[in-house]
């Protein structure tokens, strides 16, 4: 059986904490459901199991006044998890998040204990700062959003950033910016410790549903350093599937589109329409790669109302065409299975 944890901490959105338990229950839905299509009198066990944890034991209030209950503290807690989910939390601007999160003592020796015991840890927003607090984030880098950015730098000045990525996967850390990105780092969490068949079925029902987020699985290069092109980067990221303005992008980064195009071109050698065509054909790719969705459905989710047109492009980005390429991806991992 997997073990999921749920670090509840106080003021915590419910809706993400809310989402880690409805991927557990997705999970255990689809996983018993095949197993009946296999063997229609089988009985078995959920194979995951989530626990909603807190530093006393005790119910945390969330953002909006409930309460919410949980099932262990910390010092019940010893177990070692497969995976820990920290739902972000809501804090007022400024200093407070910083004060915040240094009172975390008790949770920041439980996190970095369950990390050298093998758990894989995964936070987004407000929460990214409890993972720089337990030590996790000194080998890779991290992401949060825009308006948390100077306080994470002004915190953790030697921890690398990473804003071109809304979501951030590093193998046992995985950092996501936005509230909604809760759904993709659960399941990543779980699709580690299943099977493939159940992670595309669960994958199904999160990907390109997930706003900005579905951008996060196509590869960015962010090597460059130029922190204007990093914030162009994500703006792209979160608008893939939507209809893009490069005025509107300009303004966002507060410089002429002479100049964004300049920068682009002398970070990237590609310009931000070329950049955001290859964001979108990868993500596609992986679409393609791990879901059953229509072509159509695929082309709407990066941006494409028009799939003759869709298709033009992904076949000049791949050389092949949607269903050739969705074939060859299927008989390349049948053969490496």
């Amino acid at each position: 059986m997997g073990t999921l944890a749920i670090l509840a901490l106080e003021n915590v959105y419910a809706g993400a904490l809310a989402s880690a338990l409805d991927l557990v229950a997705m999970a255990n839905d689809r996983a018993l459901a095949r197993l009946r299509e296999n063997d229609p009198g089988a009985r078995a066990r959920p194979p995951w199991k989530a626990f909603v944890v807190s530093g006393s034991g005790a119910e945390v209030r969330s953002a909006s006044g409930a309460l919410v209950p949980v099932d262990m503290g910390i010092s019940e807690a010893t177990r070692r998890f497969d995976g820990i989910f920290i739902p972000p939390f809501a804090c007022a601007p400024g200093t407070a998040l910083a004060r915040r999160v240094a009172c975390l003592e008790r949770e920041r020796l439980w996190l970095q204990e369950q990390y050298t015991r093998g758990a894989m840890l995964a936070a987004n927003y407000t929460a990214v700062f409890v993972l720089a607090e337990a030590g996790v984030l000194r080998e890779q880098a991290a992401t949060v959003p825009f308006t948390l950015e100077r306080q994470f730098r002004q915190r953790y000045p030697i921890l690398k950033l990473d804003l071109t990525r809304s979501l951030l996967d590093a193998g046992n850390v995985l950092c996501g910016a936005a509230l909604s990105a809760s759904y993709p780092l659960c399941w990543r969490l779980i699709e580690r410790r299943t099977s493939a068949a159940i992670a595309q079925r669960l994958f199904h029902d999160v990907f390109f549903d997930t706003g900005g987020d579905s951008g996060a699985l196509a590869p960015v290069d962010a090597r460059h350093g130029d922190q204007l092109v990093e914030r162009a980067q994500t703006w792209l990221a979160h608008h893939l599937a939507t209809e893009v303005n490069m005025t509107e992008l300009a303004r966002y980064a507060a410089v002429s589109p002479r100049t964004l195009l300049r920068r682009f071109q002398a970070a990237l050698e590609l310009s931000p329409h070329k950049y955001l065509r290859n964001l979108r054909m990868d993500t596609a790719r992986r679409g393609l790669e791990v879901t059953r969705f229509q072509v159509e459905k695929i082309a709407r989710g990066v941006g494409y109302a028009d799939v003759t047109f869709f298709s033009q492009l992904f076949r000049q980005h791949t050389g092949m065409t949607p269903a050739q390429y969705r074939r060859h991806a299927r008989r390349s991992r049948s053969q490496a299975g």
